[in-house]
């Protein structure tokens, strides 16, 4: 039997983890084969791939994200190769099994829950129809009527019976990719809106299972390892274990990115990861609100103080990212609470803020509550609330803008000195208002086509607009803001040519003697190492991967004070600021900058 294992990914860098999962547990068996496409290829080039394999099943893994386009191709395997079986299963169709299978005659088979031991079971037995009813989490256009379908179980309660997965990874399976990995499943955590709540407890791999494939991956260069477990810390014990473990294998380029629950941090986990090298680590936070009364209604055990309080232990250490979310939609938090909410969150000045909006997700419990809170919500993937009592749809419609702006330009680190002056200066305790002020400034262009010469001179028309204003902050210096655009523009990458409008034009024979200045000071070996450069590196080599750049004020010293508590010195001192576009380092992204005074 030669079985298809397949999924449409949400872009090309993702990779699918379930069906790894699954031709582990079947390859033994039967002839499987494991291949991935995304939403963003042709339908039909998608079904003459699979219909070339001449496959006796297809399975697809289902998603909110991928359920349109997969059931159109599954719905045309079927009427091209009759014979040919489709078994569906994934957190989309896991909920509403049963009327899937009724409404799609398309559809053979329909695997609830998690599906390694269902599949072993069924290729065992897939010439017996009558034994379909064995399997606990298995849909059958096959099976007798008497089956009980509320009795299910959606888990796999011994883990062990999963084969490692990455053991015999190859280097080309995991290149320009995310990697996927968990240590756990389940969550201790009973939230009403996500689908880990319908399980209860926590199962684990075993721990030397997970460093054997972990080791593995670090060896074959993988550059980011995003663990899947939906609170990675909830054994303080497991996670130190683990830590200490990655921080022993860290090859000084790779980067773990974990969910976790930032309340339940303890010293332990936090004198370690403070050890930790800058980029190796990245933490996802959910806050979700800071509204008592909405997380008591969406059983959300963390209080905002407890969270804040560890964000910002942690963004002490400065070898962090993270990322916080918050999702609008939830219960008691209309317009007014909810811009509370984003105001608190953005006071931690997190590296990225993901701002969410609340999907009321086949099978969560949040499904009980439509009536009581008055969701309004689309009956189509990803499910998304469109209003509530608290929120009208014009409310969540303004909240998107503020998403696409927010996402535009402060999750991306483009401009992390400008908007964060911004704030400091003009918007302090009143984030949301920032970006809903430079949705404003763009309202007559699309976010989603602008230039990147357009967003810069926005950020501008920003910060002109606050110093027209009679309550501005006195201490806000548009120029030096000017020159902070100046220095976001440089670090997002390789730019000799600076936007007119954010520099003074220099006179040519100052431009000449600057030139010459820096290609003399690249001869020197000792300033290269200071630039960050190798040892070895050629002169010429290291004088195209620079960029220069005069500045009125002395940035270097504002950058290394920024951090450090109380009010930061604004120095205007003419000078040049060297930028190596080679020494881009780990996950954050900062680029070695090195002053040197010039006199013009």
């Amino acid at each position: 039997m030669k079985i298809l294992l397949t999924t449409l990914n949400s872009k090309f860098i993702h990779s699918n983890l379930a069906i790894k999962y699954l031709d582990a547990m079947i390859r033994d068996k039967v002839d499987s084969v494991v291949e991935e496409f995304t939403i963003n290829e042709d339908i039909e080039d998608i079904l003459s791939k699979i219909m070339i394999g001449g496959y006796d099943m297809v399975a697809f893994s289902c998603y909110i994200w991928n359920i349109e386009r997969t059931m159109k191709i599954a719905e045309n395997i079927k009427k091209i190769s009759p014979e040919t079986l489709i078994l569906i299963g994934g957190p989309e169709v896991t909920y509403d099994a049963e009327s899937t299978l009724q409404r799609h005659d398309f559809i053979d088979f329909i695997i609830a829950g998690e599906g390694e031991k269902a599949l072993s079971d069924l290729v065992d037995i897939i010439k017996e129809p009558e034994r379909f009813k064995e399997i606990t989490n298995l849909y059958s256009r096959y099976s007798s009527e008497d089956m009980d379908f509320e009795s299910r179980s959606l888990v796999v309660t011994d883990l062990s019976i999963i084969p490692p997965v990455y053991l015999d990874t190859k280097k080309e399976d995991i290149e320009n990719k995310i990697v996927y990995y968990e240590t756990s499943r389940g969550c201790t955590f009973s939230c009403s809106y996500c689908l880990s709540s319908t399980t209860k407890g926590v199962r684990f791999f075993d721990y030397e299972r997970i460093k054997a494939e972990l080791s593995h991956l670090v060896k074959l260069g993988a550059r980011q390892v995003k663990f899947v477990d939906r609170t990675f810390n909830s054994d303080e014990k497991k996670a130190i274990e683990i830590i200490s473990f990655l921080m022993e294998i860290d090859d000084g380029n790779i980067n773990f990115h974990f969910e976790i629950t930032a309340h339940l941090l303890q010293k332990p986990v936090l004198d370690l990861i403070k050890k930790a090298r800058r980029g190796l680590f990245q933490f996802e936070i959910g806050v979700q609100s800071t509204n008592d009364e909405t997380l008591n209604e969406v059983r959300r055990a963390n209080k905002f103080e407890e969270v804040s309080k560890n964000v910002l232990e942690i963004k002490s250490y400065a070898n962090i990212h993270q990322h916080l979310d918050l999702i609008a939609g939830l219960p008691y938090e209309g317009l007014t609470r909810f811009k509370k909410s984003f105001n608190d969150v953005f006071s931690l000045k997190p590296d990225a803020l993901q701002l969410g909006f609340l999907k009321i997700l086949k099978g969560s419990p949040i499904e009980n509550t439509i009536e009581k809170h008055g969701y309004k919500y689309r009956s189509y993937p990803p499910y998304e609330v469109l209003s509530n009592k608290y929120m009208t749809y014009k409310d969540m419609d303004k909240l998107k803008t503020v998403e696409n702006v927010l996402d535009r330009f402060y999750n991306t680190g483009r401009f992390k000195y400008s908007i964060e002056y911004l704030y400091d200066r003009v918007y302090e305790n009143t984030g949301y208002n920032l970006f809903e002020d430079l949705a404003a400034v763009i309202s007559d262009n699309n976010i989603n086509t602008i230039k990147k010469e357009e967003e810069f001179r926005a950020m501008k028309i920003l910060g002109m607009n606050r110093v027209s204003k009679e309550n501005s902050n006195p201490d806000f210096n548009i120029d030096f803001f000017v020159e902070l655009l100046r220095l976001d523009y440089i670090n997002m990458g390789r730019n000799p040519n600076i936007p007119a409008f954010l520099t003074k034009k220099n006179e040519d024979e100052t431009e000449r003697e600057l030139k010459e200045f820096i290609f003399e000071f690249t001869r020197n070996q000792e300033n290269l190492i200071q630039l960050g450069f190798k040892e070895d590196v050629h002169y010429k080599d290291a004088y195209k991967k620079i960029n220069w750049s005069i500045f009125e004020y002395d940035m270097v010293q504002y950058i290394s004070e920024i951090r450090k508590p109380g009010v930061v010195n604004i120095k205007k001192e003419k000078n040049v600021l060297i930028v190596n576009y080679d020494s881009k380092k780990g996950h954050n992204g900062d680029y070695k900058m090195l002053r040197r005074l010039y006199e013009i």
